[in-house]
């Protein structure tokens, strides 16, 4: 008999509990590993003091390091999850984010930051990895849509709220007589402190390894098969889209919020005031998300797969281009 979460039915074993901690993990997760983007032109200020002229530079070369090290590893999380089970990776997924988010605003020049960032990729790695791997675990396939909703809408709401109320963190800290500096570290500090006390929340997932484990192919032969199907010209849209879209996200989250930082500097806004604006912008931006996903997947119900997928790459040129005019 399957147990049910809402409308949702799950897998044998998956209780009720297993899924709120999933969808807990959901919420913290994702605004775990965006807060950062929010907070990384403050700390260029305050704590690193690059030079502005520089920093969409650094933030670049910083951008490209981090995709670099989960490239690298979301697979080896991926198979040391089948082989000691989801909880514990997922555990190491937030508590390398912690440490990541506590080691961060201590680094004293580029390099020691960029050696940081790596910890906080590994820990993002991990996280998105687990995320990905326990929503298809959990429910049954007919149910498979409405849990990755449900996901999705706490993926959101947890961007949200890291962006409205801990980027204000710093504004608070020295309205109480906190220096910037200081400012800036207890911000991280608290939010490291939520990745630790996550990392012990996951306990409430569901224990052991799966009941089965996938054959796990070479890595040259899984890119072989992924190149030679490519052949199929929906299969290669795909892959093409998938990286433009993987690569607008990357630039639109790490220099969006770059430019709304600098912006607010310059019209006379201190560092504190510029990332707390920036985390509203970042909010209304992820609020507007949410609520288009809803439009478009009623948009794409009506269309073929790939007239949806040219109307939202032509939207997604227009407002480029309109931002950037």
């Amino acid at each position: 008999m399957s147990t049910t979460f809402g409308p949702v039915h799950l897998q044998p074993g998956v209780r009720t509990g297993n899924v709120l901690t999933l969808l807990y993990a959901a919420f913290i997760a994702v605004g775990l590993m965006t807060f950062l983007k929010t907070m990384q032109p403050y700390l260029f200020n305050v704590t690193l003091q690059v030079p502005i002229a520089a920093q969409g530079t650094v933030s670049g070369w910083l951008e490209v390091l981090a995709e670099l090290v989960i490239i690298a590893s979301i697979g080896a999380f991926g198979a040391l999850a089948d082989r000691i089970g989801r909880r514990p990776v997922f555990s190491l997924g937030f508590l390398l984010l912690a440490i990541g988010y506590t080691l961060l605003p201590l680094a004293h020049s580029v390099p020691e930051f960029a050696m940081y960032r790596v910890v906080f990729a590994l820990g993002a790695s991990a996280t998105g990895a687990m995320l990905a791997t326990v929503l298809v675990d959990y429910p049954r396939d007919r149910s498979r849509e409405s849990l990755t909703a449900l996901v999705y809408v706490m993926n959101g709401l947890g961007v949200v709220l890291f962006a409205i109320v801990l980027a204000k963190l710093p504004t608070w800290i020295q309205a109480a007589g906190g220096s910037p500096l200081w400012a800036g570290r207890c911000t991280l500090f608290t939010v490291g402190a939520i990745g630790l006390v996550s990392a012990v929340v996951m306990r409430g997932l569901k224990p052991g390894t799966p009941m089965q484990k996938p054959a796990r192919e070479p890595l040259l032969a899984l890119m072989k098969q992924g190149f030679a199907a490519a052949r199929n010209p929906r299969v290669a849209l795909a892959y093409g889209t998938a990286f433009a879209s993987r690569g607008d996200i990357a630039v639109v989250g790490t220099f969006l919020t770059l430019w709304a930082t600098v912006a607010s500097m310059q019209s006379g806004a201190d560092e504190a005031t510029a990332a707390a604006r920036t985390g509203a912008l970042m909010a209304i931006v992820q609020s507007a998300a949410l609520l288009w996903a809803g439009v478009f997947a009623w948009i794409s119900s009506r269309l073929d797969r790939v007239t949806a997928l040219i109307l939202a790459m032509v939207l997604a040129v227009v407002v480029h281009r309109l931002c950037t005019s």
